[in-house]
């Protein structure tokens, strides 16, 4: 089944987060297609989140919707396939616990510094009235 990837902004291709993307950044080959359910939730959920985000208002305001050459900023790109691989791989892990080793449980980062730099989410945000 080839995963569907919504377009959620008119005039922009979809993503920003995009299969190939998050494939590459995970290593996981195009012809694999065992999760493609999971990867297409992640990469749906993480685009539709990171559309909200404010600064993406901004940009995407500039955009004109019956231009063929509009393009997705690299650093929100590169964010949002990070974000989705990263969801896409907590599947794994609902309770927090990345895996058991030798000296007991290794847990999952609660944030992801890359992440915030790229989406500037948290202490990376732009500084904000109201």
């Amino acid at each position: 089944m080839p995963i569907t990837i919504a377009t959620l902004v008119a005039g922009l291709p979809a993503g920003p987060a995009t299969e190939a993307g998050v494939r590459k950044q995970l290593h996981i080959a195009t012809d694999d297609t065992l999760d493609d359910a999971a990867l297409e939730a992640a990469i749906n959920g993480v685009n539709d989140t990171v559309i909200d985000f404010p600064f993406v208002h901004d940009f995407v305001k500039s955009i004109d919707p019956a231009a063929s050459d509009n393009v997705w900023r690299p650093r929100i790109v590169t964010g949002a396939n990070l974000l989705a691989a990263r969801v896409f791989a907590r599947r794994n892990s609902p309770e927090g616990v990345a895996m058991m080793g030798t000296d007991g449980a290794v847990y999952v980062q609660r944030n992801d510094p890359d992440v915030a730099m790229m989406l500037q989410l948290g202490s990376h945000a732009k500084p904000a009235i109201g």
